[in-house]
């Protein structure tokens, strides 16, 4: 396929060699590695389509990592057209907010999207949800940041827009800003139309409102949080700490009531779905069948290893099974179908062990698997119906890689667009007449491309030469293969230091993730984490990763290991990868060190605690204790407390503190809502009661993320000293 330009302009951002580096560069700095968008980001931001494919949307980098202006382009001439800058913006809300000054100078939209129809923008901003009308070049705000809008929705002929504003749905026309009640829900306790952290977190949903196709009636999710857990997350940083409760229920707890409903959109009755709610268990998908004529979703088992697709009319009856997913482990929950204009839809499924694309109707019939083989498809692009073709991403030329590839509705035949290199990440036309493909690799920033799917052309839409990178000498990833004691192949890198000598003896900072939905070993940019990675490898270290069994895009087989046990398996390959990893020339295996971030933190934790391979290690905001994370995730894995009390106990880092014989360093915000400060409270109690010294830093007001300029510097300065005090680089 002619994807030779995109690759010939990559190449010309090429990385030095490890051996490479005779003229002086620049050395990074732990500001300058963190700094936003500093190193590769010089490409556009949230690439979206407009709805009729005459033109693509997309944000201009902005200063310090920002979002910049909104512009469009013209697929066909590739003309390049401002939508909305952040100055005309400004200066709307400004006047619309009566903002003076700093506030003013302040104010800036973050993010966007484009109306059914295109005729509106909804801006995410500072001061609340926005709408921008594109023909008037108008600003409205949709609701004051008291009222708390959530989940906005258009209707499909863009006169209204439904939202949930403090637990209620609401149906405002867009003419003269008239709104309608829709449901009432009785916040905190009963919301109607918003997503709760757990379904977000943990089930991939980010919307709770769905307008029927005719635009005449609204479905919406119901939660009902009573009983549910509240976790009392309180800010400590005022003279006044304040309480913040958070619905988070643990393993074993009472789950979320989430029921599916629909309403006319000029409001009434609130009808229930037949058969839609999710007992003791969730209720994970929703969405309109093509007609408008009822409902398809999806009901979920508390053990998660049982999904079922239905179908239910608008009137009284018994909802009927369109199709059934279940797994001796755990069903990972596909997206939504994609529904052809015949009434079938294309779906994702695991049924056979890794996730390939099946075509199914709404009969129950039986369906027709039209990808295969031991590898996995992400994500569904689109659908060129008139063709009769499929366009997907997949790591079908490596797990450590994702292609573009097409196949036929009758699954006969796949055909690769991209080169087979590197990572694409791929955004298709609504007519499936285009592909905008984000293309890069551990070595170069992404380059933005179009590809037609009509003749296979690309052209460059936004190159990426990333001077920077050559400035500061950022050394090539390695790649390497390590088989395990029973013969599984594991993929990982190695980063050299960037003034590389072959005669010296290298200390070793090892980056773990090991859990499930996730990769570290990527042939990919990433402008947040590479960065990091050639701080240390600068500093003197040979920076070193394995993806474990358990984590993503291998397979069910391959993620099954850490099945009602965490920890054990995903250790027992990190500790393969260290010994081939001590068997290279210039390692040495006597200073190794390791860190990890989340789960990552986790199984640094538990690393240390339950094996002498590790000469120190840093955690960042890791469970330490399964009974403390919340319980959709926890029993996915571990199924229910009373079911696997011994499984809960082993996983737990916090029951093996005595077993620490090496430095460690705990770190984590106070306000993390996803992994609990009482992990690290609970980690540090364990540890003093065994005599096991530690350090630790904590830092007020910020979550899971540390995001915080401040902080996140002072975590990485405090990181980098931390192996160069015990690694002695």
């Amino acid at each position: 396929m002619r994807r030779s330009l995109t690759f010939a302009v990559l190449a010309a951002a090429l990385l030095v060699s490890a051996a490479s580096a005779a003229s002086p560069r620049k050395d990074l700095t732990v500001a300058e590695a963190l700094r936003p968008g500093a190193f590769g980001g010089g490409q556009p931001r949230e690439v979206t389509w407009a709805p009729d494919s005459k033109a693509f949307y997309y944000l201009e980098p902005g200063a310090k990592g920002k979002a910049g202006d909104l512009m469009a382009c013209d697929p066909a001439t590739l003309a390049k057209t401002p939508v909305l800058t952040q100055t005309a913006f400004r200066e709307a809300f400004a006047q619309l907010a009566n903002l003076k000054g700093e506030e003013a100078a302040q104010a800036a939209f973050r993010s966007y999207r484009i109306s059914p129809k295109g005729s509106y923008l909804l801006l995410e901003t500072s001061g609340g949800p926005c709408l921008w009308n594109l023909a008037t070049r108008t600003l409205k705000r949709l609701a004051t940041e008291e009222e708390g809008a959530e989940t906005v929705a258009f209707s499909p002929d863009e006169t209204r827009v439904a939202f949930t504003a403090r637990g209620n749905l609401y149906a405002e026309h867009l003419a003269d800003g008239a709104r309608t009640t829709l449901a009432e829900g009785k916040a905190p306790f009963i919301t109607c139309g918003a997503v709760d952290w757990l379904y977000g977190e943990e089930l991939d949903m980010d919307r709770a409102l769905w307008w029927s196709p005719d635009g005449t009636k609204v479905a919406f999710l119901r939660f009902d949080e009573t009983g549910v857990y509240q976790d009392p997350m309180v800010d400590e940083s005022v003279n006044h700490p304040e309480v913040k409760p958070q619905f988070y229920p643990r393993p074993g707890d009472v789950l979320p009531r989430v029921s599916l409903h629909w309403v006319q959109a000029e409001g009434g009755p609130v009808h229930d779905v037949a058969g839609a709610v999710s007992g003791g268990g969730y209720l994970p998908r929703a969405l309109w069948l093509p007609r408008g004529t009822g409902l398809l979703y999806a009901l979920y088992n508390r053990a998660q290893d049982r999904l079922v697709l239905y179908q239910a009319g608008l009137e009284a009856g018994e909802p009927r099974k369109v199709l059934e997913e279940a797994w001796p482990t755990w069903v990972n929950v596909p997206p939504d179908p994609m529904f052809l204009k015949d009434g079938r839809f294309l779906w994702l499924s695991e049924r056979d062990g890794t996730s390939h694309i099946y075509l199914c109707s709404l009969d129950g019939k039986p369906p027709l698997q039209l990808t295969r083989g031991p590898w996995v498809v992400d994500a569904i692009l689109g659908v060129d119906e008139a063709q009769g073709r499929v366009v997907f991403s997949c790591g079908r030329d490596g797990a450590t890689g994702c292609q573009i590839y097409r196949t036929d509705l009758k699954g006969e035949k796949e055909t690769r667009l991209s080169d087979g290199r590197g990572w694409h990440a791929a955004t298709c036309s609504p007519d499936a007449s285009w592909y905008l493909d984000s293309a890069s690799s551990a070595a170069v920033p992404d380059v933005l491309s179009l590809v037609s799917l009509k003749d296979g052309k690309a052209r460059v839409v936004a190159p990426n030469p990333a001077p920077e990178l050559e400035e500061y000498g950022f050394v090539r990833p390695e790649f390497m293969t390590i088989t395990t004691p029973d013969g599984t192949a594991l993929n990982a890198w190695v980063i050299k230091p960037r003034d590389f000598d072959p005669a010296k003896k290298y200390p070793v900072i090892a980056e773990v993730y090991g859990g499930p939905h996730a990769q570290i070993v990527q042939d990919r940019w990433n402008g947040r984490w590479i960065p990091i990675g050639q701080l240390f490898a600068q500093n003197g270290f040979v920076c070193f990763a394995v993806d474990n069994r358990g984590s993503a895009r291998r397979g069910k087989a391959f993620e099954d290991v850490l099945f009602k046990r965490l920890g054990k398996a995903e250790l027992a390959d990190q500790l393969a990868g260290l010994e081939a990893l001590k068997k290279l020339p210039y390692v040495d295996g006597s200073r190794i060190g390791l860190w990890g971030w989340s789960y990552g933190g986790f199984m640094t934790t538990y690393a240390l605690t339950h094996a002498g391979a590790y000469a120190c290690g840093f955690a960042v905001a890791p469970v330490t204790d399964w009974l403390n994370y919340d319980a959709c995730y926890t029993e996915r894995y571990l199924k229910l407390p009373k079911d696997n009390p011994e499984g809960y106990k082993d996983s737990s880092p916090v029951n093996g503190a005595s077993g620490l014989h090496v430095p460690y360093y705990l770190a984590q915000g106070l306000m993390d809502n996803n992994v609990h400060f009482e992990n690290s409270a609970r980690m540090a109690d364990a540890l003093y009661k065994a005599e096991k010294p530690f350090l630790m830093a904590y830092y007020p007001r910020m979550d899971h993320g540390i995001a915080g300029k401040e902080a996140r510097r002072d975590l990485f300065t405090r990181m980098l000293e931390f192996f160069k005090a015990n690694l002695k680089p």
